[in-house]
């Protein structure tokens, strides 16, 4: 559910905001419910722009994760876009300090005069979180007002619900408003950490309907427009905590910045993991180009890697005008399909139907990728491939790849009791050594390319190195990911360390795959993440897209098996 309503007011910073309605609980010391019935959730977009110019893609990102969010915790996302903004005329005594320090030669009263007018107009805009947050609550709509800045989002995970948990923290130690620390920060002196604890961030803040909260916040608006404090809104706050003045550190709940409202360029991936809310503040939004977004469907708890939102950050990188053709052109896809070599059946090849579906894909554009092969060598196949099974590989333009193993050399005894494979093992780690292609594309040999589809989207993400998967009980239907020699160097390494078995992220499903425990236990037990590039993780392809069988036929919904790009064998 996404609600976009008219414009109101006020950047070309842009800010977002949650309003949050909860009805008030029968017992004093509960924490209501927050439901869509009585939960407002509202953002609140500032820009000097029209409403037809394009937002930044890193605002598309915090949008769309907050939107996603929300509906899954069964929220309307209402979106008022505030266009055209003007400041307020610069107050006398800024204009006063801008006179007194702006002198000399031109160039340099002009280049002051502007450093003090951006001052004047970023100091109004962040303002604006105060003033829209008192607004709604003199309205007397809402029991609980929620702000949260536009660079940053909440992670959507099962079982945790974010928005509750600060409503219930805020209720049960009986306090008017909450924020969030900055004890994230490893710069931080130890004799400093004490101090840190009661340093705010203002990127979130929670108000509960009270006389005292709107009695606070109605000072601070007189302190910025009629007694012209140009400080900043955070800077107010707090050295208001800090000397308790209106008895704001009394009535304020601190919760610790690493859980809620963390800055990811200081925070340890391991940690940022934890995080429930990231916030990508000052000059740190361009991290945001490169975060994902989820999206509903066929995945363990029902979120998916939104795969199109994937694809327009390559497009708007590469500037790319016609992906069609762009991606026909992209020779540098392997598609690779695995077998485990253990049976004789005289009719074997023909049970690897997919190959010849690559094939067709690849001739469809225009000789775009490599057909692969994947089997073990002669040293570890019970049935090695024969010559004649060679030669047709060959007539068909299908490389074969031998590998020298099925499973890691030396491979923790946790994995055998956690994990259901079949022949093909942990093979598929190989494609993790095919550097000369940019993109790897895994499909069961049970799999095939829809006939005309378009995989522009799965090839792109695979590009900017996406690990991704779909779920399956026995193997993954799909597959694909960016190659990557040190992945492959981590995972041969610590196969041996890894504890395998699932635990409670979205990974944690009833399926028992190898790709899928291996992986899993890779990426967010040993924190694969930790020894290469930021960001590179697993995520989770919609099955009734990505792989559809006859499994997922209650799972999908509106979506007709014509809409799978991937699907199983005769089943579309």
């Amino acid at each position: 559910m996404f609600t976009e309503m008219l414009p109101i007011m006020v950047a070309k910073t842009t800010t977002l905001l949650l309003l949050l309605s909860v009805g008030v609980s029968a017992e004093p010391a509960a924490a209501p419910v927050a439901t869509d019935e009585n939960t407002f959730v509202f953002t609140y977009m500032l820009t000097d722009t029209t409403e037809d110019t394009p937002l930044p893609f890193w605002l598309e990102t915090t949008l769309a994760l907050n939107k996603f969010h929300m509906e899954y915790h069964n929220r309307t996302f209402h979106l008022i876009r505030v266009n055209n903004y003007q400041e307020p005329p610069m107050d006398p005594i800024r204009e006063a300090t801008m006179k007194k320090q702006c002198v000399g030669e031109e160039e340099a009263v002009e280049n002051c005069k502007n450093s003090h007018r951006v001052t004047h107009r970023r100091t109004h805009m962040t303002w604006e979180k105060i003033n829209l947050v008192l607004e709604t609550l003199e309205k007397g709509k809402y029991e609980y007002v929620m702000f949260i800045d536009a660079d940053s989002y909440f992670q959507t995970r099962p079982n945790f619900d974010p928005v509750q948990d600060l409503v219930s923290q805020l209720v049960v130690n009986d306090k008017n408003v909450l924020y969030a620390n900055e004890d994230w920060d490893w710069r931080v002196n130890q004799s400093l950490v004490e101090y840190i604890k009661r340093t705010v961030n203002t990127g979130l803040i929670l108000a509960r309907q009270s006389d005292w909260t709107k009695y606070y916040y109605q000072k601070k608006m007189y302190a910025l427009r009629v007694l012209h404090q140009n400080k900043n809104e955070q800077l107010h706050v707090r050295g208001d905590i800090q000397s308790n003045k209106y008895n704001t550190a009394d009535n304020s709940l601190i919760v610790s910045g690493k859980l809620y409202n963390t800055n990811p360029n200081y925070l340890d991936i391991s940690e940022e993991d934890k995080a429930h809310h990231v916030h990508f503040m000052g000059g740190g939004k361009g991290g945001l180009e490169n975060v994902d977004v989820s999206k509903a469907g066929s995945c363990p708890h029902g979120i998916c890697l939104d795969l199109d939102h994937c694809l327009k950050r390559d497009v708007r990188k590469n500037n790319v005008q016609d992906t069609k053709t762009f991606y026909q052109n992209e020779k540098s896809v392997a598609y690779v399909t695995i077998a485990g070599l253990d049976d004789d059946d005289p009719a074997r090849l023909k049970q690897y139907g997919v190959l010849m579906s690559f094939g067709k894909k690849i001739n469809a554009t225009n000789g775009a990728g490599t057909a692969i092969f994947m089997v073990p060598d002669k040293t570890v196949a019970k049935y090695p491939l024969k010559d004649e099974e060679r030669q047709y590989l060959l007539q068909h333009r299908v490389q074969v790849m031998e590998v020298p193993w099925k499973y890691p050399p030396e491979l923790h005894e946790s994995f055998n009791e956690a994990a259901t494979c079949d022949d093909k093992g942990l093979m598929f780690l190989h494609g993790l050594t095919l550097t000369q292609y940019k993109t790897v594309v895994i499909l069961d040999p049970h799999m095939r390319f829809k006939v005309d589809g378009n995989i522009d989207s799965l090839i792109s993400c695979g590009r900017q190195k996406r690990f991704m998967m779909s779920t399956h009980p026995t193997s993954p239907g799909v597959i694909s990911f960016f190659p990557n020699m040190k992945v492959f160097d981590t995972a041969i390494t610590l196969a041996s360390e890894i504890v395998f078995g699932l635990k409670p992220t979205i990974m944690s499903v009833a399926a028992t795959s190898c790709p899928e425990i291996f992986m899993h236990a890779l990426y967010y037990k040993m924190g694969v993440s930790k020894q290469v590039k930021r960001r590179e993780s697993i995520q989770l392809l919609d099955k009734c897209i990505w792989g559809r069988d006859r499994s997922v036929k209650d799972e999908c919904g509106k979506l007709k098996c014509s809409d799978a790009q991937v699907h199983q064998r005769g089943l579309c």
